[in-house]
């Protein structure tokens, strides 16, 4: 680029700010503004659940107000591997303030309030499976017109599920969010230090959505807030943290943290709060929060857990005797390429384009 076309376009953008200190004047001492990291729950943005039994299992199906003709479609939405049906809630919201629709969002199973007869099960004509039967158990033999939407493992279910001969008919449109495969297989390479670097348990519930919303997991903390919950479990009884929820007491907030780095006058932040930007995976406010100490009573862990030892890494050697990595089905799967392998794996965190019929497993806690 010639230096009279640097001057042109320099020209046509707007004056640079100056920068800021990044100091909010409601922390004066240099502080970042405490947000409200209370959980709130489903019931603001769903009308009801319903506990779909069918063969595999009791599936929990989360929805929002039926629309008044019967013609009107019906989104169901598929999550991604490690979440639940709740990570949909602020979309439900916006979807059906739009449009007249009615949103359906699942727990596949392993995740959420979902008990399936075999959790560990995550091949993708299970899950497929799953998601036709459930759909034609809930609206019997009324099925309306419906659009699959998916995010990473919830895409790739929603592709096969499109085409199969229960639901192709009545199947309006597929949309899938984040399952590029030359994104997902440059990810492959972080992913186990990424597994190290979870805490393994948070001391509240609290804990849980401020971790997710400052280590950059999900930018937007009002669905943190009703999200997380659906992804933890209580250590001393089990039960999902959506369940306590109700008679739930907040724990003592964390202190400050000192804020450290300076933030740009001219750029907007992601929730809105001033100088006390969250935006960015892993990076400012994230890399400072510390460590959760040892579990205590009440305290809360992960409802899918997934070993970073445990996982195929491609390597030709054979596993060690009595390895508990359970990936792959067939003797000769350690001989895979690494090709291979990472597609065993990007279908379950991050899905491929290439699909594989080949049965697999996820190592769980």
């Amino acid at each position: 680029m010639s230096s009279l076309q640097k001057t042109i376009m320099k020209n046509k953008l707007p004056p640079k700010m100056p920068r800021t200190s990044g100091i909010s004047k409601l922390a004066p001492f240099g502080g970042s503004r405490r947000k409200d990291y209370s959980p709130i729950s489903w019931k603001n943005y769903f009308e009801k659940y319903l506990d779909v039994e069918i063969e595999a299992g009791v599936f929990r199906v989360y929805l929002s107000p039926e629309p008044e003709h019967p013609e009107q479609p019906r989104i169901v939405t598929l999550h991604g591997g490690g979440y639940s049906g709740l990570s949909w809630a602020l979309f439900t919201e916006e979807i059906t303030r739009l449009i007249h629709c009615q949103v359906v969002s699942m727990d596949i199973r392993g995740h959420g309030e979902t008990k399936a007869k075999d959790s560990d099960d995550l091949s993708i004509d299970t899950l497929v499976n799953d998601v036709a039967q459930v759909l034609l158990k809930l609206f019997d033999t009324e099925m309306p017109p419906i659009i699959l939407l998916g995010h990473s493992m919830g895409g790739a279910v929603a592709v096969r599920a499109s085409h199969l001969p229960s639901l192709e008919p009545y199947v309006q449109g597929v949309a899938v969010i984040d399952v590029v495969e030359g994104t997902a297989m440059e990810a492959l390479a972080s992913m186990q230090s990424f597994l190290r670097s979870r805490p393994t348990h948070f001391n509240s519930i609290e804990h849980a959505i401020e971790w997710c919303v400052r280590s950059g997991q999900v930018r937007n903390v009002e669905s943190a807030r009703v999200s997380m919950p659906s992804q933890i479990v209580n250590c001393a009884t089990g039960e999902l943290a959506t369940n306590e929820i109700e008679h739930y007491q907040s724990a003592p907030p964390s202190p400050l943290l000192p804020n450290t780095r300076g933030v740009r006058a001219d750029v907007i932040a992601e929730e809105g709060e001033g100088g006390d930007a969250d935006a960015g995976a892993g990076h400012g406010e994230g890399d400072s929060f510390a460590k959760p100490p040892p579990a205590q009573a009440g305290a809360m862990r992960w409802r899918v857990c997934w070993p970073p030892s445990r996982f195929v890494t491609g390597s030709r050697r054979p596993r060690p005797a009595g390895s508990r990595c359970n990936w792959g089905p067939h003797p000769a799967a350690e001989s895979r390429t690494c090709r291979r392998a990472s597609h065993h794996l990007s279908l379950t965190l991050t899905p491929t384009t290439d699909y594989t019929q080949e049965h697999f497993k996820i190592a769980r806690c």
